[in-house]
Formats: structure tokens, C-alpha cells, sequence
């Protein structure tokens, strides 16, 4: 589950969505994402190339 994305909470698609504009509209190359997975948390860096 994506809990976060660009260190903000997300809770929709929609809201994972607005994250990943908002990076690439600031030129960013990748977002980092928090991600529970089987209660543990984990950041990953996802790349935002074309």
C-alpha cells in the first residue's frame, strides 16, 4: 500500500496521480514513494522518466 508519495499522505489514486504531476511539472526526475508492505515500511524511488 502507497502511503506517501513526496514525503506528502496519500490516500486516492487520484491523490498518487496529483503527486507524480506535480513532480514532473517541477522537473524532477523521481518521487519517493512510502510503501507498507506486510505492516513494514519501505521507501522506493520511483523514476519519472519519459
Amino acid at each position: 500500500i502507497i502511503t506517501e508519495a513526496g514525503q506528502e499522505a496519500v490516500e486516492t489514486i487520484d491523490g498518487l496521480e496529483n503527486q507524480v504531476k506535480s513532480a514532473r511539472d517541477a522537473g524532477r526526475k523521481s518521487l519517493l514513494l512510502l510503501i507498507r508492505r506486510a505492516g513494514d515500511p519501505r521507501f522506493v524511488a520511483l523514476s519519472l522518466g519519459e
